[in-house]
C-alpha cells in the first residue's frame, strides 16, 4: 500500500524532445507540468535564461501558464525551442537535421 503513490508518479511519467537547430535535449516531465516548469528545467541545462526561451509543438506557442497535457502533448513528443536575439525579437523554430 506504501507502494501506490510512487506507482501513480511513474505511470505519469513521459520523456519528450526539444530541439533548436542541431541542438536535441531529452527530459522526463509529467503531464501534469506547466510549460513555465518545463523551462526553467531546460534553463538549467542550456544556461540561458527561461525568459529568454519558448516552446512550440507544431505552430503552437505553449502558453506558460497551462500544463503539457492541455496541449496534448505526451510521450516521445517533439518541442521546438527559440530563444530571444539580442535585439529582443524571437527567433523562429529552426530545427536542423543531424548529419550521421
Amino acid at each position: 500500500m506504501g507502494d501506490q503513490p510512487e506507482n501513480d508518479v511513474e505511470e505519469k511519467t513521459m520523456y519528450i524532445r526539444v530541439k533548436r537547430k542541431k541542438m536535441t535535449v531529452f527530459l522526463q516531465v509529467n503531464p501534469t507540468d506547466v510549460v513555465s516548469s518545463v523551462k526553467e528545467t531546460l534553463a538549467g541545462l542550456v544556461e540561458k535564461s527561461s525568459d529568454d526561451m519558448r516552446l512550440w509543438s507544431g505552430s503552437v506557442l505553449l502558453d506558460e501558464n497551462k500544463s503539457l497535457e492541455h496541449f496534448g502533448i505526451g510521450n516521445g513528443a517533439v518541442l521546438g525551442l527559440a530563444y530571444r536575439s539580442d535585439t529582443g525579437e524571437f527567433e523562429d523554430v529552426i530545427i536542423e537535421q543531424v548529419d550521421n
